[in-house]
């Protein structure tokens, strides 16, 4: 059983326990991503897109592409040997950070019916594990009975 939490007393505490706990970001993950930002600050420059506008799209579409090849097994970007999951973690941080410095061109194809497709996916998702529950059934009953 756990022990009831009692209240902090030190006046530090009292103050540091409304903040955001950054500790809860993974370190392994914040370095990956950090590698990534490294290599980008030494080809760009450090923080660019603070100064210069950037497209969303160009992030998007870099951070799909590190995903893929992280999916077919690409752990390293093969020019830097960058961790690619660090490289879509910078992409997102880029996009993230330029929104907040006001130096994002936000130039993504936005589709209210996309995003509704993309959500009703999940029912046809759900009717047909379904379907193949129903299908495994009638496999098993047919087995059943020519026993």
């Amino acid at each position: 059983m756990n022990a009831p939490v009692t209240p902090p007393t030190n006046p530090k505490q009292i103050y540091g326990d409304k903040k955001p706990p950054l500790a809860y970001i993974p370190m392994s993950a914040q370095l990956a991503e950090l590698e990534a930002f490294v290599d980008g600050m030494f080809k760009y420059g450090p923080l660019n897109w603070r100064t210069n506008p950037v497209e969303a799209m160009t992030y998007i579409e870099a951070a799909f592409r590190h995903l893929q090849l992280y999916k077919v097994g690409e752990e390293l970007t093969r020019d830097t040997l960058v961790k690619n999951l660090g490289a879509v973690r910078a992409c997102c941080g880029i996009i993230i950070d330029s929104a907040a410095h006001g130096t994002l061109i936000d130039n993504r194809p936005k589709s209210q019916v996309e995003a509704d497709l993309l959500y009703a996916g999940e029912e046809w998702m759900a009717r047909l594990k379904q379907c193949q529950v129903d299908r495994e059934r009638l496999k098993t009953d047919a087995f059943i009975k020519g026993l």
